[in-house]
Formats: C-alpha cells, sequence, structure tokens
C-alpha cells in the first residue's frame, strides 16, 4: 500500500537532489511556500529547512508530522566535508583560492551559520549533520555508502516502485583522502564528533 504522507529531512551533501528528484518529491525551499502551497500532505521536502523547528512553531501541522514517514540519508563526515568544499566553492559561498585545508581551518576557526527558517545562509550547509536529524523523529535513516540498497528499502515502506536512483549534483573530485593531512583529519574529526559518534561512523580515515 502506498504511503500518502512522508517527509526528507535533507542533510546538505548526502545525495539529497537525486533523491528527492527520484521520488518525485514536492519542494518547498522558503516558509512563504510551505504557507502558501503546502498542502499539508503527500510526499514532501523542505530543503534544508530545519524541520524540528518549522513544526514546532507550527508551520507544519501536528497532524501531518504524526502520519508522515520521516527519512534522511546521512554520509560518512570526511567524505561529506570534501564534497561541501567542493560545492560550496564553486557556489562562491568563500573564496575561490582556498584549499581544501584553508577551508577546513575557516571552519574550525570561525564557524558557521546555525540552521533555521531557510534553506541556507552562508555556510550554514556545514553544520553537523546531527543539527537537521536531532529533534525530528527520524523513522528511516539510509546512508549515502549503501545508496541503491536504502533507496529499495525506502520505495517498499513508501508503495513505490523500486527506482534506480539517478545520481544528480554531484561535486566532481578525486577519493575523498586524497585531500586529508593529519591536521585536516583531527580538525574534521573534531568539528563533526558527533556525526561520527551518533552515526557510528568511523574516525579512521578511509574510504
Amino acid at each position: 500500500m502506498r504511503r500518502e504522507n512522508a517527509v526528507f529531512i535533507w542533510v546538505p551533501k548526502c545525495a539529497g537532489t537525486s533523491i528527492a528528484y527520484t521520488l518525485g518529491l514536492e519542494r518547498h525551499k522558503t516558509v512563504g511556500s510551505i504557507q502558501t502551497k503546502f498542502a499539508g500532505q503527500g510526499l514532501v521536502t523542505f530543503a534544508h529547512i530545519d524541520y524540528a523547528r518549522l513544526v514546532r512553531e507550527g508551520y507544519v501541522s501536528q497532524t501531518f508530522h504524526q502520519s508522515a514517514l520521516k527519512f534522511t540519508f546521512v554520509r560518512n563526515p570526511y567524505d561529506r566535508a570534501v564534497s561541501l568544499y567542493f560545492y560550496l566553492r564553486r557556489a562562491k559561498r568563500f573564496p575561490m583560492y582556498y584549499s581544501f585545508s584553508q577551508f577546513v581551518h575557516h571552519l574550525a576557526e570561525q564557524g558557521y551559520e546555525s540552521i533555521g527558517l531557510f534553506n541556507s545562509v552562508g555556510l550554514s550547509q556545514c553544520n553537523p549533520q546531527m543539527r537537521w536529524i536531532e529533534g525530528a523523529e527520524i523513522d528511516f535513516i539510509g546512508r549515502y555508502e549503501s545508496l541503491q540498497v536504502d533507496m529499495a528499502y525506502l520505495c517498499h515502506s513508501l508503495g513505490l516502485p523500486l527506482y534506480r536512483i539517478a545520481h544528480l549534483n554531484q561535486s566532481p573530485h578525486r577519493p575523498f583522502p586524497h585531500y586529508y593531512d593529519k591536521t585536516t583529519e583531527r580538525l574534521v574529526r573534531s568539528l563533526y564528533a558527533e556525526d561520527f559518534e551518533i552515526l557510528n561512523y568511523p574516525t579512521t580515515l578511509q574510504p
């Protein structure tokens, strides 16, 4: 039986564009769009907006929240940091001359904006993955590393045909260990300590 309501909690740089496209999700990137265009039902994503806050502040109803399958996908923090670097560099969110090392040092020293009732501001997409997950009462957490297998399980749970995922919005780069040295490894491990621990990713650097 097809699941009527579901919401994808979209953690940046975890194959979200591919997942949303493959599942044909309704997308809302602003609070205004949610207020005027979201009918309170269906298969939907609110992009990188803080979902728990949308529910808490009444932009998304408790009726929808309680009835919807809430799912997300996560990624090895070492790999995600490299993907964030190339994506945000291409988007000109920081100086183009920054190396990956300079980017990581910037995050460690200057921080980043918190997530909120917006798709993204500044470097807010660099928050730990747990910022989008905590308080959202997630029913299913898929992994980038087992994307097709977890998508198959998700399609079954939603009562949808088994879709072959389309790979979109990829940031082209070499395998992520190539970009690390001992210092950047230590900094990323510290920046995303809760992701490593709670999402059970290895803290040793490996592809």
